[in-house]
């Protein structure tokens, strides 16, 4: 991530700027695209399952300005894994509270894994289908692109996994 490609620089060491960027951009891209989009899935099963709590707040959106939080954003940037502003649930909404609590959650870390899955098939169905493409150089920045923003979605689901207490 960008804090490998700092301290590399600080240490007099190379950095390929064109990876580097491509790693910014897939990261902007995720904190303004999938985290919005991570955040709904949580707020739409709590709202499937009883809890109208993200409904009523405002929170039932893809609006990424709904979801950005600041330093879940840095992390993001400089570490590979960060944070959105969480969805506000109420687990005594749900017909059962322990169950409800964990589809809803498995919901964010579903739609990280959904989002990697389409960003893989786009990178495969171009190397089946236009092999050469990644040798050009917009290609190559797109094949960056790609693999930058499957790896990060897929950090984002395992790290939000790791935080289900069930």
């Amino acid at each position: 991530m960008l804090i490998h490609a700092i301290f590399t620089l600080l240490r007099g060491g190379t950095v390929d700027f064109t990876s580097v960027m491509m790693n910014v951009l897939a990261v902007l891209f995720v904190m303004f695209a999938i985290l919005p989009l991570h955040e709904y899935a949580h707020a739409w099963m709590a709202n499937k399952l009883g809890d109208t709590t993200a409904l009523q707040a405002g929170r039932h959106t893809i609006n990424p300005l709904a979801s950005f939080e600041p330093l879940g954003a840095l992390f993001l940037l400089l570490f590979g894994f960060g944070w959105a502003k969480p969805v506000p649930i109420d687990p005594r909404n749900f017909k059962n509270e322990k169950t409800g609590m964990a589809i809803t959650a498995l919901a964010g870390p579903v739609a990280n894994l959904i989002a990697a899955l389409v960003g893989d098939l786009i990178f495969f169905a171009i190397g089946a289908f236009a092999p050469s493409f990644f040798m050009t150089t917009v290609g190559g920045y797109i094949g960056y692109f790609l693999r930058y923003y499957v790896m990060i979605n897929v950090y984002l689901a395992v790290f939000n996994l790791s935080l289900i207490h069930i």
